[in-house]
């Protein structure tokens, strides 16, 4: 099936070791430079060295990343206000 016009990027599908499938939006994934090259037409890449488990926490920590490039972006922009106090009496309370 081919993506509508004016749809957004189709979802990657990421098979692990077991063969379970995580459908990934497109941004997640080509965070990879090795998934970026094993994407092709179907959109399916196996990762058959890579255990499910795994699997997930590696998306888990993408999605983060992008959440939080985000975020610094917003911030650069000014369209995020950013609390940057910091307690620096001595001796710190995290210390006693």
């Amino acid at each position: 099936m081919a993506a509508q016009q004016g749809a957004g990027p189709e979802p990657v599908n990421l098979v692990s070791a077991e063969g379970n499938e995580f459908e990934v939006p497109e941004t997640v994934a080509l965070l990879s430079p090795t998934i970026t090259r094993m994407i092709g037409d179907g959109r399916r890449v196996f990762l058959p060295t890579i255990r499910s488990k795994i699997l997930a926490k590696v998306i888990e920590f993408a999605e983060n990343l992008l959440d939080s490039r985000a975020t610094a972006d917003a911030a650069v922009a000014g369209d995020v206000e950013v609390d940057y106090e910091m307690d620096l009496s001595w001796p710190h309370s995290s210390c006693a």
